[in-house]
């Protein structure tokens, strides 16, 4: 059964079958080696039980770009991931899986199926600041380019969306997800545990778990009330970020620099923190006890919202935060506060 050019055609099979209707359309042409013909060379859509739904199947991959209607985003996810991830480095990795989880209403939806608005609502959503923004947006476009290139759909969404208005966010306006006021005294309630005091630290501190398990003793000065982060590999180029101890966190700081231990946090054992382990055995088993939703990413965002409730400065927050992007070229070039301005400004919270 033939329809228009393009729109592709349904064929019957023979024998019994469960679905004998198969739904195909033309891909390309060949020359064919021994009749010198051309041939056609046809790509699968689809098979179906009945003649009405091969058509409705037919239909859906014309408006839609549908190839394969089951195929969810994570799905597609899944199976992008398992393929790029070996190629890029645990930060690239790490960060993608971040945006990915601030993609969780689109998990069970049919890929093809997803419309411009749907993710345009995951980015206006995550509560993130402009670069997490693009990442979620860089990892849309990912995938769109992975299901393209298979054939699943047939055009990205992901350049239509609007990224710009994030780029216009104050900074002395915390719109992110944070961890609420009543849960952080929770925390201070039982800051004699110590998975807690890590978690207190990545709230005082704002550091990235990267930043978190790489963290070596030599790079912390308790005299001075400060630490030099250079995080991994690839953020090493981006330079070494001074980060001032509060005064709030200090103890736990110098407990674990009375330990015999190359880094400052370390496994029960002694043995340096990998990533997925930190999150999955550490952070993730206290939010379980507490049954909190929190990740590593809303003590950041919490660090930010403190300062912001303290008055801090907008300058100095985009200083505590690391976070170049936000900054002009004379605040990034030319204005350096000295280190006691840090602490000073930390001490508020």
């Amino acid at each position: 059964m033939k329809a228009e050019n393009g729109l592709g055609g349904i064929v019957k099979l023979a024998g019994k079958r469960r679905k004998p209707y198969m739904i195909r359309y033309t891909k390309g042409y060949i020359i064919n080696g021994v009749t010198g013909k051309k041939e056609q060379v046809f790509k699968v859509i689809g098979y179906a039980s009945t003649i009405k739904e091969a058509k409705k199947i037919r239909e859906d991959f014309n408006k839609r770009g549908r190839c394969d209607l089951g195929f969810t985003f994570s799905d597609i996810y899944e199976k992008w991931s398992q393929e790029h991830f070996k190629m890029v480095s645990p930060s690239y990795i790490n960060a993608t899986k971040a945006a990915y989880k601030c993609c969780e209403e689109l998990y069970d939806v049919v890929f093809s199926a997803i419309q411009e608005n749907q993710l345009q609502k995951v980015l206006d959503n995550s509560g993130k600041n402009y670069p997490t923004v693009r990442k979620i947006q860089l990892t849309f476009s990912q995938l769109y380019k992975f299901a393209m290139k298979n054939e699943i759909c047939r055009s990205d969404l992901s350049l239509k969306l609007n990224t710009q208005k994030f780029k216009d966010r104050k900074w002395d306006k915390v719109v992110d997800k944070v961890i609420s006021t009543d849960d952080i005294n929770i925390l201070w309630a039982m800051k004699k545990n110590n998975y807690v005091q890590m978690i207190l630290i990545m709230i005082y501190t704002r550091v990235t778990v990267d930043e978190f398990i790489s963290l070596k003793k030599e790079n912390v000065y308790l005299d001075k009330r400060y630490i030099e982060t250079v995080g991994t590999k690839s953020q090493k180029s981006k330079g070494i970020r001074i980060v001032p101890i509060s005064h709030k966190i200090e103890l736990y700081i110098k407990i674990r620099m009375d330990k015999n231990s190359e880094y400052l946090f370390t496994t029960d054992k002694g043995r340096n923190y990998k990533y997925r382990d930190f999150i999955d055995s550490y952070f993730d088993m206290v939010m379980k006890d507490m049954g909190w939703n929190y990740t590593p990413m809303y003590c950041r965002n919490t660090f930010r919202r403190l300062l912001a409730k303290e008055k801090v400065s907008p300058f100095l927050i985009k200083k505590l935060m690391g976070t170049r992007s936000q900054m002009s070229i004379t605040e990034k070039v030319y204005i350096h506060p000295e280190i006691e301005v840090l602490i000073d400004a930390i001490d508020k919270l």
